[in-house]
């Protein structure tokens, strides 16, 4: 697993980690996420004319006020992905508790909109990148903004496959929409944490 870090002004670090799982993993996991049971109809932010896309929940709570660990829940309702979070979370998210899992599909034509997974600095975000090829002609960036107006991109992150982008939660971001010649639905699974106090 090799990493990089993107520091941005006045914001806390963006980290990138390429490789991520080995490739008998990485395969069960791409085949897990391929053909799970989606739902359709999640929002990125609740607002009026938001986009929807296809989701799938694994594990943990919606309310940010839940910070209990599901990582049992998760290893009963998806075993493949218990087993990728149990080997990330020795390295990766060490002194994390997984507060929530799950997944997103984006087709050509759904986007995300700009907004913050939480404003306790303690909270992360995790997004997974599981597609088993992407072309960056295929678009489909995960941008981060500066967290005071006006708004401005300061970093993007292809969503190259076996690849991980973390982020505390009060950083904005969004998910960008995918290009009318991309063949695949953009999957990307969510690990949401909060780290420990020491």
């Amino acid at each position: 697993m090799t990493s990089q870090s993107i520091i941005l002004s006045q914001s806390p670090v963006i980290r990138v980690y390429d490789d991520v799982l080995e490739q008998q993993l990485l395969a069960n996991v791409q085949d897990y996420l391929q053909n799970t049971s989606w739902k359709f109809g999640a929002v990125s932010f609740k607002a009026p004319g938001s986009y929807r896309y296809w989701y799938k929940h694994f594990a943990g709570g919606y309310d940010e006020a839940d910070t209990s660990d599901c990582s049992g829940v998760l290893e009963n309702e998806a075993p493949v992905i218990w087993k990728m979070w149990s080997l990330l979370e020795r390295s990766i998210f060490k002194d994390h508790t997984l507060m929530r899992c799950y997944a997103n599909g984006y087709p050509y034509g759904c986007e995300g909109s700009a907004h913050l997974d939480s404003a306790d600095p303690n909270d992360y975000t995790a997004v997974f990148y599981s597609n088993p090829t992407w072309d960056p002609n295929w678009a489909g960036e995960t941008v981060f903004l500066t967290q005071q107006p006006p708004a401005d991109i300061v970093a993007a992150v292809l969503p190259r496959p076996n690849r991980l982008v973390l982020f505390q939660g009060n950083v904005p971001h969004a998910a960008r929409g995918i290009s009318r010649v991309c063949p695949l639905l953009r999957i990307t699974l969510m690990f949401k944490t909060k780290k420990k106090s020491n």
